[in-house]
């Protein structure tokens, strides 16, 4: 039987979260070993190995490591103390002492030792790099509890989000509207979850002409997805499955109004489409991003994309007046 090497990329998402490759530890490992004659006590190859296991452990639980670095190394350090002493301490108890110990005891000195080492090193790291890659080290605590439990420990988040608000008609007191929101929603965790998709134009004439949900139509007029707050259809999605989603509604806006099409999840791209064929309705769209975006014009329809991932609340700002 043939041994199968382990793939690239089995090692690479592990190591890869530390900024490493397991050829850094390999070269590392073999320079300081031979360097100060550490071969004699140690095993370079259940050093590496050993290592790659205590990074595979720090990488399980990486969610549930603090960004508060200062307490994190204090934390380590300690760690890598006590479980050093102890190791002395044991060995120390035996016949010839320490030196002796490892020599006989290759193998467990060099898995003890790597894993006592590089654990705690491997928090630090991920500690380190949590506080500055996704909170910031300025930021107050406040501000980093809602990024985490907002963004971070969220279960969901939406790809192609798009609006397509389409002016139909223009009466002398409205403005009459078909939208429509299409998007496909991701379930990123291990278990079945709970969502609502909703449509919620809050206005006093909307009349709900559409819903089609994981390839689905669904009646619109159904009591169950009617609520005061507009259309809101309960669904349960898969784990680690996307659903696609469109719903559609004509809206009976006042002649002078405005709304907010934004996303309650995460998105990693959000499209807004504008087809206004009267001349005499001025449409004015604020981009809630921060980059500006620039639209694209063509007749009478305009095209703005935002497509570097926006977080919860983010939009576009809609507001319009006859001219």
């Amino acid at each position: 039987m043939s041994i199968e090497p382990v793939p690239g990329s089995f090692l690479a998402k592990i190591l890869d979260e530390f900024g490493l490759q397991w050829t850094h530890l390999a070269v590392f490992s073999g320079l300081i070993f031979s360097s100060f004659g550490l071969d004699k006590y140690l095993n370079t190859g259940a050093w590496i190995v050993s290592s790659i296991a205590a990074f595979a452990v720090a990488f399980l639980f990486r969610r549930d490591i603090s960004g508060n670095f200062s307490l994190i190394a204090l934390s380590s350090i300690l760690l890598c103390s006590c479980l050093i002493a102890l190791g002395v301490i044991y060995a120390n108890q035996n016949p010839g002492g320490l030196l002796p110990f490892v020599a006989g005891n290759k193998l467990l000195a060099t898995v003890y030792l790597s894993f006592s080492t590089t654990l705690p090193l491997a928090i630090c790291i991920l500690s380190y790099r949590h506080r500055e890659e996704l909170f910031g080290a300025s930021l107050p605590t406040e501000i980093r509890k809602a990024v985490k439990e907002n963004i971070v420990e969220l279960a969901f988040y939406k790809r192609n989000q798009k609006y397509e608000f389409v002016v139909k008609e223009v009466t002398t007191s409205h403005v009459v509207v078909h939208s429509t929101l299409s998007y496909t929603v991701f379930n990123r965790t291990s278990t079945k979850k709970d969502l609502t998709f909703s449509l919620t134009p809050m206005r006093d004439r909307v009349k709900y002409t559409g819903a089609r949900i994981d390839g689905r139509d669904l009646d619109v007029e159904n009591p169950a997805y009617r609520t005061e707050l507009g259309l809101q259809i309960p669904w349960v999605l898969p784990p680690g499955k996307g659903v696609p989603v469109k719903l559609e509604a004509v809206v009976w806006y006042r002649l002078s109004d405005s709304d907010l099409l934004a996303s309650y999840l995460p998105t990693t791209d959000f499209e807004l489409i504008i087809e206004n064929p009267f001349p005499d309705l001025r449409i004015a769209v604020e981009c809630l991003f921060r980059s500006a975006i620039q639209p694209t014009q063509k007749n009478n329809r305009r095209r703005y994309r935002a497509i570097g991932g926006t977080v919860p609340y983010q939009g576009f700002k809609l507001d319009w007046f006859p001219r």
